[in-house]
C-alpha cells in the first residue's frame, strides 16, 4: 500500500508543482508533506508492539498495530487524492472549447501503453469478463494528450476464446492446468524460450513455504543452515482465455494453494507493447505459523548476471555486494534485470519489494551467490520476524509483475520499464475552458533528451519560489543531461543544488534547455526560477 502511495504522491506533487508555475492552483505543500510523513512513519519499523509475534491477539499488540496501520491507510488515501488533484490541476489549464478525455503521462519519456477499464478489485474472477482495453500511443513525457473521438470509442472488450495459449506478435505464452503456472514463454523476436523447462515451478506460480522453526525469528534469521521447511504449490487450475482484437490476449487463471483459498491471475500480452503483465489476486488465509509466500519466475538464463534497482542505484548482485551482505533475499525498488549470453529479461514488481535469486529463502545464510540459473522468486510475504510487525497476514492481497526481454542488457531501459510498471498512465475528463493557457494538442511539460537520465521527482522549492527537479543517471556513465520545460514555465535561471536545496552553482541555459552534468548512476538536483 505505501509503495503505491509513494508513487502516487510523487506524481501528484509533480503536476501540482508544474501547474502552479504555469499559474494554476496553489501548491498544497502541507498536504504533500503529511502524506510523505505518513509513508515514512509506516515504513519505520519500530511502530509496532515488541510482542507482536509472541502475543498477536493481545490488546497491547492490537492497539499499536491500529496506530501503525493507520499511517498506511492515511498515506494511501492522501496520495490518491493528491494524484487526482495534480492531474486535474494540469488539465484545468488546457485551452479547450469542448472538453474531452485526456491521458496524462507521469514519466519523463514518451509512452505508448494500454488503459484497462472495468477490472475487478478482488479475487472474484467473474468481473474480468467485463474488462476493456484502450491503446494510447505516443503520450508526451510529463505531459498529456487528448483521446480522439475514435480512440475514446475504441475500447476493446473481452471476447471468450478456447485454448491454453495466449499470443501476441512478441510472445507466445503456454499455461499448465495442473498448477496454474506458465510452462513456456517464447520470445518471437529473439526466437528464444524464456522459461526453464527443467524448473520445479512454472512462471507466476504460487509457492508456499511452511515451517522454518517455531522460535522467535524462523527461517529468515536461522543461525543454522538447512532450516526444516515444507514447500507446496498451487493447482489444479481453471483457464479462461479472452481475446481483445488487435490489442492483445488475456488468460484468467483460477487456482488455490496452501493458505490461499483462491488465487486469480490475469496474464496479458499486448500487440503494441513488448511486455507481459501479471495481476495476481490472492485470498490469503491468516496463520500465525511461520510461513513464506512466493511467486516463481524461473528464467532460462545460464550463468546469469542479476542487476536490481534500489533507491537511486542499480546493483550488480553477482559482484557488488559487500562481504557478509545478505544474499538469501534482496530488497529492490522497481526492477530486476537477468542477463545471459543471448538475452536479457527485465522483471518489474510494483507491489512487492523483496526477491530471492536461485531459490526460496531456507535460512541458509549464503556467503556467495552461485548464479547458476536465472531463477527468480518474488518474496511477497513472510512472518519470520518476531517483533514490530504482524504475526500473520491474511485477506485480499494483490501482487503485480511484468516482464520484457531483449537481446542484451540495457539497465537504462530496464529502469524505465520498472518505473512505468509502477506508474501507469492516468486518465481524466477536462471541462470546456476556452480561457486556459495550455494547448489542446499533445504537450510535454518536462523532457530530458538523454535516455539514460530520468526525472525522479519534481516539486516546488521549500520557500515556494522555484521549481525543483531531481535527476538520476541509470546507465553508469557520466552525462550532461539536457532538461527542457514547456515555455509557459518560468526558466530564466537554473542552479545546481544539493538535496536540501542549497545552491552549488549556476547551470547554462541554451535554446530553452538546461545543461545538467551528472555522474554515472548519480543524482542531480536543479533549482529553476
Amino acid at each position: 500500500m505505501t509503495r503505491n502511495a509513494q508513487a502516487a504522491v510523487g506524481n501528484g506533487e509533480k503536476f501540482l508543482a508544474l501547474a502552479e508555475r504555469i499559474g494554476g492552483k496553489p501548491y498544497p505543500a502541507d498536504a504533500i508533506d503529511k502524506v510523505w510523513r505518513d509513508c515514512m512513519m509506516y515504513n519505520e519499523h519500530t511502530w509496532g508492539a515488541h510482542c507482536s509475534g509472541s502475543q498477536p491477539e493481545s490488546d497491547f499488540t492490537k492497539a499499536q498495530w491500529k496506530i501503525k496501520a493507520q499511517f498506511a491507510v492515511d498515506a494511501d488515501t492522501g496520495a490518491e487524492a493528491l494524484l487526482r488533484q495534480g492531474v486535474d490541476a494540469l488539465t484545468s489549464l488546457i485551452k479547450t472549447e469542448q472538453g474531452g478525455t485526456f491521458v496524462v503521462n507521469t514519466s519523463s519519456w514518451e509512452r505508448t501503453d494500454v488503459i484497462i477499464s472495468n477490472a475487478p478489485d478482488t479475487s472474484d474472477s467473474g468481473p474480468w469478463e467485463n474488462a476493456a482495453l484502450t491503446v494510447v500511443r505516443n503520450v508526451p513525457s510529463c505531459g498529456y494528450r487528448r483521446l480522439t473521438p475514435s480512440e475514446s470509442s475504441a475500447a476493446v472488450v473481452a471476447r471468450p476464446a478456447e485454448g491454453e495459449v495466449i499470443e501476441s506478435r512478441y510472445y507466445r505464452v503456454q499455461f499448465d492446468r495442473t498448477t496454474g503456472g506458465i510452462k513456456s514463454i517464447r520470445d518471437k523476436e529473439l526466437d528464444k524460450e524464456l522459461i526453464d523447462p527443467k524448473a520445479e515451478f512454472g512462471a507466476n506460480q504460487y509457492v508456499h513455504v511452511a515451517g522454518g522453526g517455531n522460535g522467535t525469528q524462523g527461517a529468515a534469521h536461522s543461525q543454522s543452515p538447512g532450516a526444516k521447511v515444507s514447500i507446496s504449490t498451487s493447482g489444479p487450475a481453471s483457464l479462461r482465455r479472452f481475446r481483445f482484437p488487435k490489442v492483445g490476449e488475456m488468460m484468467i487463471v483460477e487456482t488455490a494453494g496452501r493458505m490461499a483459498q483462491k488465487i486469480v491471475s490475469a496474464v496479458l500480452v499486448l500487440e503494441d507493447v513488448k511486455r507481459i503483465d501479471f495481476d495476481n489476486r490472492v485470498a490469503k488465509i491468516l496463520t500465525y505459523d511461520k510461513e513464506g509466500v512466493y511467486f516463481a519466475f524461473p528464467f532460462a538464463v545460464e550463468k546469469p548476471v542479476f542487476r536490481y534497482g534500489c533507491p537511486a542505484g542499480i546493483v550488480n548482485a553477482n559482484r557488488e555486494m559487500l562481504p557478509g551482505a545478505c544474499l538469501d533475499w534482496f530488497t529492490l525498488r522497481h526492477f530486476v534485470e537477468v542477463e545471459g549470453q543471448d538475452a536479457a529479461i527485465a522483471w518489474a514488481t510494483p507491489d512487492s519489494p523483496m526477491v530471492c535469486f536461485q531459490d526460496v529463502n531456507k535460512g541458509i545464510r549464503r556467503l556467495k551467490l552461485d548464479a547458476n540459473s536465472g531463477h527468480l522468486f518474488a518474496y511477497v510475504m513472510n512472518n519470520y520476524w518476531d517483533s514490530n510487525y504482524l504475526a500473520g497476514q491474511g485477506g485480499e492481497l494483490r501482487f503485480r509483475f511484468a516482464i520484457t526481454s531483449r537481446a542484451k542488457s540495457d539497465p537504462a531501459a530496464s529502469a524505465r520499464f520498472g518505473w512505468d510498471a509502477a506508474n501507469p498512465l492516468q486518465t481524466t475528463i477536462a471541462e470546456p475552458n476556452p480561457a486556459a493557457v495550455l494547448p489542446d494538442r499533445p504537450t510535454s511539460l518536462l523532457s530530458i533528451a538523454e535516455p539514460n537520465v530520468m526525472a525522479t521527482g519534481v516539486k516546488l522549492s521549500e520557500n515556494g519560489r522555484a521549481l525543483i527537479v531531481r535527476l538520476w543517471e541509470t546507465e553508469g556513465r557520466a552525462t550532461t543531461a539536457h532538461l527542457k520545460l514547456d515555455r509557459r514555465i518560468p526558466a530564466e535561471k537554473a542552479n545546481a543544488c544539493n538535496l536540501v536545496e542549497e545552491l552549488r552553482g549556476e547551470l547554462p541555459i541554451r535554446d530553452g534547455r538546461i545543461a545538467v552534468p551528472i555522474r554515472g548512476r548519480g543524482l542531480a538536483t536543479v533549482r529553476i526560477e
